[in-house]
């Protein structure tokens, strides 16, 4: 599944969950699926309790977050920081947050 592929699954609307990325056509979040999961739910137990899902939008909502967000990590004098930059493709809106080694949050901009 490409870029073009799993987008026709994703949208973001302000009016429905603060505009965050939501499976098209439902008030599930990508954030939602990927909270499940790292719940330890498998796929088939989130399209039972979700039943207007199908796994092709649990795969979108995989690859949406795979491919906007970027870890880097830096080396600044001795301490090793860790860039977070999440681009949000729809708005081009970027956020970088700095994390040091711990991964406690720095800054963000």
């Amino acid at each position: 599944m490409d870029e073009q592929d799993y987008l026709q699954y994703i949208e973001t609307d302000t009016a429905k969950r603060c505009g965050k990325p939501c499976i098209k056509g439902t008030r599930i979040t990508v954030i939602d699926i990927l909270e499940m999961l790292a719940e330890g739910m498998s796929t088939d137990e989130i399209l039972t309790d979700h039943p207007n899902l199908q796994a092709v939008q649990i795969k979108a909502a995989l690859l949406y977050a795979a491919n906007t967000i970027t870890l880097i990590r830096l080396t600044v004098g001795n301490a090793k920081l860790a860039v977070v930059e999440r681009v949000l493709i729809d708005n081009q809106q970027t956020i970088h947050s700095f994390l040091d080694d711990e991964g406690k949050g720095l800054l963000v901009l």
